[in-house]
């Protein structure tokens, strides 16, 4: 078994409110509090199903162990259904250390993103407020070892304008 955890860094309540454009962080967290033994781990696949009205940014994708970039491979695939699937792997140097010739796993792993609200997908609202659940999947060399899920509810700040135009001036006023 494992220790395998997710969680919104935003504010960890599972509400937050965005302005249009602000991004919606997420951290999934292996091995907290270094639980996890070497048992010959030759690769660690993390599959992490980001719900249909988010969208991934790519580039923000980081691994790290206390604050240092670990090497994985990323890749990321836009389904059918307008959700995204990022698959994280990782080879044994990027979660283990040898320390006085025995392998360790190495604690707290961070794998964070951001997203941003689609703005494609209007019918997900309802009161400008929408729930997303984000569901992740864990496993090592080629077993399931779990998965978890987190879900945080948005209530999006729609901008609205409303003014008076003046036929005399031609100045309009809001």
């Amino acid at each position: 078994a494992g220790e395998f955890n997710w969680n919104n860094v935003q504010n960890g309540n599972g509400s937050t409110t965005l302005q249009p454009g602000a991004k919606l962080p997420w951290t999934i967290e292996i091995n907290e509090k270094g639980i996890l033994e070497w048992i010959d781990d030759d690769e660690w696949v993390i599959t992490d199903t980001i719900p249909r009205g988010l969208v991934l940014d790519e580039s923000s994708v980081q691994i790290k162990n206390h604050g240092v970039a670990l090497p994985a491979t990323s890749t990321v695939t836009k389904n059918a259904d307008g959700t995204t699937t990022l698959v994280i792997t990782m080879l044994p140097e990027s979660f283990s250390y040898t320390n006085n010739g025995v392998t360790e796993i190495r604690k707290q792993i961070n794998i964070t993103y951001d997203t941003t609200l689609d703005p494609k997908c209007t019918d997900i609202w309802n009161d400008n407020t929408a729930s997303f659940k984000n569901v992740a999947k864990f496993e090592r060399n080629g077993h399931k070892i779990g998965d978890t899920s987190f879900t945080e509810t948005v209530e999006r700040k729609v901008v609205g304008k409303s003014g008076t135009f003046d036929e005399t001036t031609g100045l309009l006023t809001y």
